[in-house]
């Protein structure tokens, strides 16, 4: 077999390569083991490391010269930047300590950037009855801070939750000091409803109570970071600093607020929010919020005007904080990553546009859907990165396999993203500071410092095998390599909304069940913002040609919709662009604005209709029906699939026109189901009860394994990429010219990722006549020995993993069978380390022209493979194959394996006996070993 060579994968750059989050405890870190292991994470293959200080710190760290911000702290910095320097490897820095964004030159509660809220109080009143006396309080007390009287209010209550529009009453004037003196009206209907509302500092600290959260909403929050950083830049200028970073938006509030709300809603929406401050707020938030959740007589009415306002705080979001951070940052040479909108009531999409790299991330949450929401932006706007807070699970510490890595990763890919900062690192090191305890910080013990105790995701600094690590980085590395090239999308899908808790299924946000994506359509998401701005791009067939060149518009049911919006979608389909529309029309303005005058709701109702029968717009009665109507239209996808498989497509284009990659990944389908929590689940959802089955999954293997047929368009030459060795060979595809595409049988099995690379400038000189079965001849392997040695510190008391290894005396097991360790001794159940198999095949002779490929059915977790004393290509570490064809020879053949295991088994149950912690601690299996649907075996493939 020919081997073909991948221009991009040649000599990638540092920063195609994987990241680390690295948790270091404040300044609390010896100078020469900071240095050692961020050699070793350079040695491990990571091209950059954000540093990162939590608050499990004691105080007696975090208030001394070892916290956060102190000289100590910045000689820290200074030492990591001019290593990470030294081995040219990115570094970032966190805005602040820890999350949410604090800053020091916030003096106190009070100050213009500190965090800001709103809360209110309700009494009851009876029709006919006087209120006379104090102001009730808010619902939220802060212990510091001065709450600021917004509004005093009344409505007719109609029902629980429900209030009359005409009834309200500005009872402010009637205020004097904090008395209120009011009679109430007689009423036959209902009963009155008393509000009252306060502005207030939110006093959610961080660095030890020491740091206050900033505004997020205004321009004195983004100030007060920018204060901290001159001084900071004032003493030193990294070289190698890249970003600041900006972690998820987890600020707590009663209800999102800034001090000057009211003047920035008037001045852009064209009315006072004041009296509509009971139907504000979104429920669905993290942290929760403390919503009115009142709705007027009429409901959308009330939704309208929460939109209102849900769409003034992105615009102040976006103008005051991000954009005037990336301003700031600009000012240094630097740049902003930011974790933009998640958890909070902001247009996300929208809002990707703003910082230089955005970044998602998935805690434990697996939905595809809300992975794209940032895509089309960096799209729009040619941005190189979007980044992935990557592998993050609950309770899998030390237990996440690389097996699970690259199944985050794949799906991260099928998102948009194409970079990753791995979740995480802990520092490994020792501290001898003040405070110490036996040279660690204390209540830890080995292998570490670990930045989350155990109760979130993994350390990935401390696998136990750097060689195996580095390999697992070098194929993310090549795969970015080809996702970092232009992305070529085939439908945007409309979206108008302001909440992204990640929360569901694969499809939770465009909800057709996967039926759009295995016909191997791909898609992302626009909000009107970027519909508009892509609209501005619009060249013949093509929404940006120049970009992702998006070939239609897709509209899901929509009960509101803006009168920008539908203007949008008049431009279109008047300039023949292919815009679906499912469902029956709007019903509402998506704005009060847009209605709150008799002239401006009979001004969208004229347009609404107008454009409902445009006789270019293509009408389904649901998105299950856009497949066939996009083929009826003649716009098919540019990967062809039957649909007969759960696969998921992308496509991308290389700057200098020369080379497609298609990509196709057999994903599996993970389930939300928060009312039905999941037994099995060990990782993902272990703490919080996500009801994902997520950290049950276990690839099935051959029982998912199909042939299905794929067309790629255009005729070329076809290379099937393997990233894992990076080779490529030719593939057989047939070209059609009728249709215009290359067409295979493909052989995938659930959690395969398939690259193929088509030459466009090479087209296909003997086109295959037909598809060209691949036949397989299976022959047995018999492994009889296996030798195991345990990952140990290299002395008693030893309490860092910089400092451990492989010690101690070899133990060998003579086999009878492919096992799990723990279950061929009952002495292995806490045993980490690696084990080494020896065993043979036998070959009668080698066939010219066939490859053989050794499969090792389960193996965990990682694994080489020696065939003839001689190594092979890095295996595929989730499809647990490699082929060793050049290493062959006839007779009888040795093949040697080692297997890594991680540190899991070891360290959860003594951890559990010191810490409190709420995850149920799940053995696992680690060796090779056979299930139904993977087994181990040599098998020779031909044509």
């Amino acid at each position: 077999m020919e081997n073909y060579v991948i221009d991009c994968w040649k000599e990638p750059s540092a920063d195609r390569r994987p990241r680390l989050r690295y948790w270091l405890p404040g300044a609390a870190v010896e100078d020469d083991d900071l240095q050692r292991e961020i050699k070793d994470l350079y040695d491990r293959g990571f091209g950059g490391i954000e540093i990162v200080v939590l608050e499990r710190l004691t105080r007696k760290i975090s208030e001394s010269e070892n916290g956060w911000g102190t000289e100590r702290w910045n000689h820290v910095v200074s030492v990591i930047a001019e290593e990470t320097a030294r081995l040219g490897m990115a570094l970032d820095i966190a805005n602040g300590p820890g999350w949410p964004i604090s800053s020091p030159a916030i003096p106190d509660a009070d100050s213009p950037g500190a965090l800001t809220e709103l809360t209110y109080q309700t009494v009851e009143i009876q029709p006919g009855g006087r209120y006379e006396g104090r102001l009730p309080a808010g619902r939220i007390i802060r212990e510091e801070g001065t709450p600021g009287l917004v509004s005093v209010m009344a409505y007719l209550e109609k029902e629980p939750g429900v209030l009359y529009e005409q009834s309200y009453l500005d009872l402010t004037p009637f205020v004097t000091g904090n008395v209120l003196r009011f009679s109430f009206p007689e009423t036959a209907q209902g009963t009155w409803r008393l509000f009252v509302f306060y502005c207030q500092p939110a006093v959610q600290k961080t660095n030890a109570g020491r740091c206050y959260v900033i505004d997020h909403l205004s321009k004195e929050g983004t100030q007060a970071c920018g204060a901290y950083w001159e001084s900071f830049f004032e003493q030193q200028q990294p070289d190698s600093m890249e970003s600041i970073f900006c972690d998820s938006l987890e600020y707590a509030v009663s209800l999102d607020w800034t001090r000057q709300l009211p003047e920035e809603f008037e001045k852009r929406r064209g009315y006072s929010l004041i009296p509509y401050l009971p139907f504000i707020g979104a429920e669905n938030l993290f942290p929760a919020c403390d919503v009115p959740g009142y709705r007027l007589d009429d409901a959308h009415k009330s939704e309208a005007v929460n939109r209102d306002y849900m769409e003034t705080l992105t615009q102040c979001y976006c103008e005051y904080h991000l954009q005037g951070l990336e301003n700031m940052a600009e000012g240094w040479g630097k740049t902003v990553r930011y974790q933009v909108a998640y958890n909070k009531p902001f247009e996300v999409e929208r809002c990707a546009r703003y910082p230089s790299v955005p970044e998602n991330e998935a805690l434990g949450r697996p939905s595809v859907d809300y992975q794209k929401t940032m895509a089309a932006a960096v799209h729009l706007d040619r941005k190189d990165r979007y980044s992935f807070e990557c592998a993050a699970e609950f309770g899998n510490c030390y237990g996440q396999d690389f097996e699970d890595l690259f199944w985050w990763v794949k799906r991260s890919y099928m998102a948009g993203m194409n970079s990753q900062v791995l979740h995480g690192g802990s520092y490994s090191g020792r501290y001898m500071g003040a405070g110490n305890e036996n040279g660690q910080i204390p209540g830890e013990c080995w292998p570490g410092y670990s930045g989350f105790g155990m109760m979130v995701s993994n350390n990935w600094n401390r696998t136990l095998s750097a060689e195996d690590t580095r390999a697992c980085m070098d194929t993310i590395t090549r795969m970015n390599c080809i996702f970092r090239q232009r992305a070529l999308v085939d439908c945007a899908v409309f979206r108008g909304a302001y909440t992204s808790d990640g929360l569901g299924s694969e499809f939770c946000l465009y909800q057709d069940q996967g039926l759009l994506t295995n016909r191997g359509y791909s898609y992302e998401f626009v909000s009107e913002e970027l519909l508009r701005l892509l609209a501005g791009r619009l060249e013949k067939e093509f929404l940006d040609p120049l970009g992702a060149a998006y070939r239609c518009l897709i509209i899901p049911p929509q009960s509101s919709v803006s009168a920008g919006m539908l203007g949008l979608v008049k431009f279109l389909v008047e300039k023949e662009f292919p815009v679906i529309w499912a469902g029956e029309g709007p019903e509402w303005p998506f704005f009060y604005a847009e209605a709150n005058t008799e002239k401006k709701r009979r001004d969208w109702e004229l347009l609404k209709d107008q454009v409902w029968r445009l006789p270019g717009l293509l009408h389904v009665k649901t998105v299950e029906d856009v497949p066939e109507a996009l083929l009826q239209r003649k716009l098919p996808p540019r990967v062809w699939l039957e649909g007969k498989k759960d696969v998921m497509t992308a496509v991308r284009a290389e700057k200098n026109g020369n080379y497609l990659y298609y990509a196709l990944y057999a994903y599996n389908r993970i389930m939300y189901s928060p009312e039905c929590p999941n037994e099995e689940e060990s990782a993902c959802s272990a703490v919080y009860r996500k009801g994902t089955v997520k950290g049950s999954y276990r690839r099935p293997g051959k029982p998912s394994r199909q042939w299905i047929d794929v067309k790629l368009k255009g005729n070329a030459t076809v290379l099937r990429c393997d990233p894992w060795t990076g080779k490529a060979w030719k593939e057989h595809f047939r070209y059609d010219p009728v249709s215009g595409y290359s067409a295979a049988k493909v052989q995938i099995e659930e959690d395969e990722l398939i690259l193929f690379r088509m030459d466009c400038g090479r087209k296909e000189e003997a086109p295959v006549s037909d598809y060209c079965p691949v036949r397989k001849e299976e022959f047995p392997i018999h492994f009889n020995e296996l030798l195991l040695e345990s990952f140990e510190p290299e002395r008693e008391g030893e309490g860092s993993f910089l400092r451990s290894g492989f010690y101690g005396q070899p133990v060998v097991i003579q086999l009878e069978s492919l096992r799990p360790w723990r279950k061929l001794d009952h002495r292995l159940e806490h045993f980490a380390g690696r084990g080494t198999y020896k065993g043979a095949v036998e070959l009668a002779e080698l066939s010219e022209g066939c490859r053989y490929v050794l499969e090792l059915g389960e193996v965990c977790d990682t694994f080489r493979v020696f065939v003839n004393k001689s190594e092979a290509d890095f295996p595929d570490q989730v499809l647990k194959k490699v082929d060793i064809t050049p290493l062959l020879h006839a007779g009888e053949n040795e093949i040697r394996v080692v297997v890594t295991s991680n540190l899991y088994n070891r360290v959860f149950p003594e951890y559990r006996q010191t810490q409190r912690f709420p995850s149920v601690y799940v053995p696992r299996d680690y060796g090779i070993w056979e299930s139904e649907g993977k087994k181990v075996r040599l098998y020779k493939m031909s044509h």
